[in-house]
């Protein structure tokens, strides 16, 4: 739908995306932080529909240079742990598999409705 949103995490380039998008910078707080930090499962999914997200993109490739010696940083409250086990577990996400995106590099979640 037009007025779903893409949340993107790690990712700053949103400039090819054909829907809306929240994102940031590594200079900012992302806003899956932003609105899902200190949160209970129920409240979460509340903050991504009241968002309109629909799909999260992490990106960890970018995120893990981020990381990097030398580099900008990234939060480390993001943490493939939290994404794969606990937002999936609490059924806020559910991963979403393309044969041509590895996984180590960045994944695809869509938002449980």
């Amino acid at each position: 739908a037009r007025d779903e949103t893409v949340l993107l995490v790690g990712e700053a380039q949103p400039f090819d995306f054909e829907m809306p998008v929240l994102y940031a910078t590594c200079f900012d707080t992302s806003p899956l932080e932003r609105l899902l930090r200190d949160r209970s499962a129920d409240e979460r999914r509340q903050m991504l529909r009241e968002h309109r997200v629909a799909y999260v993109f992490v990106n960890w490739h970018e995120i893990e240079r981020y990381r990097s010696p030398g580099n900008y940083g990234f939060t480390d409250w993001i943490t493939k742990d939290l994404i794969r086990e606990e937002l999936v577990r609490q059924q806020v996400l559910r991963p979403v598999p393309l044969d041509d995106l590895d996984p180590e590099m960045g994944q695809i979640f869509e938002v449980v409705r």
